[in-house]
């Protein structure tokens, strides 16, 4: 078993608030403390989850949420939404921000597949950290490169970049981040595919590779 490094231990170690609120359960120190293995951490959360174990597939379960909404909003056709359609042709720029939306006020959750290009907000970050020491040499470069970081970083949620590009990218995230929400059978789960879920949600929270995840170790 291959150990995790530190600071992913961290960065899972920062997540776990959220994904505690996803999951609706509370992990106590003591019960984290005894854990040596990633595989251990899941098997802990879903034994905390007490709802009725249901074999349905909810991956499946949230395309057919999702494509229904998509039709009675007038998004796509039916023959459009297929697990390979790209997200581009799916959502125009023009209207794409206004298209999400509607999804989430539909579905009643949040689809956070729209940000800048990761180079931008790299820079913006590099800018703004520099900006701190500029301030020691020039009080006034050093403002105007922290304002102008600042304005980009908040102008970034305004970004119509798509972070995945088809629609099955889009079930499988939307499914990892909603997983209670968009159960057919409200206050179910399906244990056999919690586990992977659970690694899934990790993964893009933290961007520890899924493999490390599965494999990876705490001590």
């Amino acid at each position: 078993m291959s150990k995790l490094d530190n600071f992913e231990i961290e960065d899972i170690e920062d997540c776990l608030n959220e994904f505690e609120k996803s999951f609706n359960i509370t992990l106590t120190s003591c019960e984290l403390n005894k854990l040596q293995t990633f595989d251990e951490f899941c098997d802990l959360a879903i034994s905390k989850i007490n709802l009725e174990n249901v074999e349905s597939c909810t991956t499946q379960q949230a395309f057919y949420k999702l494509r229904k909404v998509m039709i009675e909003e007038v998004i796509a056709s039916k023959e459009g939404l297929f697990p390979n359609a790209q997200l581009k042709d799916l959502f125009p720029r023009e209207n794409r921000h206004e298209n999400i939306r509607k999804i989430e006020n539909k579905l009643n959750i949040k689809i956070d597949i729209l940000s800048a290009p990761q180079w931008v907000v790299n820079t913006l970050t590099y800018l703004l950290l520099f900006s701190f020491l500029l301030l020691i040499i020039s009080f006034k470069i050093g403002t105007l490169g922290l304002s102008f970081s600042f304005l980009g970083l908040y102008l970034c949620k305004y970004s119509k970049e798509l972070q995945v590009k088809t629609l099955r990218d889009l079930i499988e995230k939307i499914t990892t981040d909603n997983y209670l929400k968009l159960r057919t059978q409200a206050n179910t789960i399906n244990k056999s595919e919690l586990k992977n879920i659970m690694i899934n949600w990790f993964s893009e929270n933290t961007m520890i590779k899924k493999e490390r995840l599965k494999t990876g170790s705490f001590v």
